[in-house]
């Protein structure tokens, strides 16, 4: 599994690379201005001692218990799942739009945070995950 920087602070955050081997990651859909209200947040949580515990937790808050993995909110409508690693590493295991008025993410959405949970540490346990450098802008 191949992941690359979107911020690092204090926090280092990171994204999944998808595709035939390349290095776009899973932020690279997001429009210009989601993009930047993403950035935004996790700039702040980065630089933040708390890291995400920086956040209401109307912003931020577990969704899954086993494995954890938590959301937070930004944009209005966007949502963010992600799990810890080691120390002060955050995965960011998928980016997806709220649904409806019932306020239970998705199951769609919940099993590919899951998936790509397992997949994280599968790779991490095999020795097969690569951390690329930041993108030069």
């Amino acid at each position: 599994m191949r992941l690359r920087p979107i911020v690092k602070q204090i926090w280092e955050i990171y994204a999944p690379c998808v595709g035939h081997g390349d290095d776009v990651t899973i932020v690279a859909a997001l429009g210009d201005e989601t993009f930047s209200q993403m950035v935004a947040l996790l700039d702040h949580v980065a630089r933040a001692p708390q890291g995400p515990r920086c956040l209401p937790n109307n912003r931020n808050h577990a969704i899954c218990a086993d494995p954890k993995i938590l959301q937070m909110s930004f944009g209005g409508t966007q949502r963010l799942a992600y799990f810890y690693d080691e120390q002060k590493l955050i995965i960011v295991a998928h980016l997806y739009k709220k649904s409806g008025g019932s306020g239970k993410v998705k199951s769609s959405d919940l099993n590919v945070a899951v998936r790509r949970h397992r997949a994280y540490f599968d790779a991490k346990a095999t020795g097969k995950l690569e951390f690329l450098p930041e993108v030069e802008s």
